[in-house]
């Protein structure tokens, strides 16, 4: 999920395209390292990761001039729909609303640690 300015639904699972992107650009691990100032094998890392900060997405987008929202989905192409929340049917909208709810009373009833 993107939110920048409005908030955006994407189906599925999903994953962010950094290397893809990099590799897209004919920018190599190393390249990437010097642009970000930080090692090659971070570079990797930081490809591999699940999670990335916001902070990072606009680093790597800096470098390759490209919007951080682009990574959501792979160059050339979409790896899913993206709609808005206003766009979405009734009955769909309900649902995802229904699951986030499920979902945040699931997290609320965890025991703390």
């Amino acid at each position: 999920m993107y939110v920048s300015g409005m908030v955006t639904f994407r189906p599925g699972r999903s994953r962010l395209y950094l290397k893809a992107h990099r590799e897209a650009h004919e920018v190599s691990g190393a390249e990437m390292a010097e642009l970000l100032g930080i090692a090659r094998e971070s570079v990797y890392r930081i490809e591999r990761s699940e999670r990335l900060s916001a902070l990072w997405q606009a680093k790597y987008g800096q470098a390759l001039k490209i919007s951080p929202a682009a990574f959501w989905q792979p160059p050339g192409g979409t790896s899913a729909p993206t709609y808005t929340l206003a766009s979405m049917p009734p009955g769909e909208l309900a649902e995802l609303i229904e699951n986030i709810a499920a979902a945040v009373v699931r997290l609320l009833k965890r025991p703390k640690k």
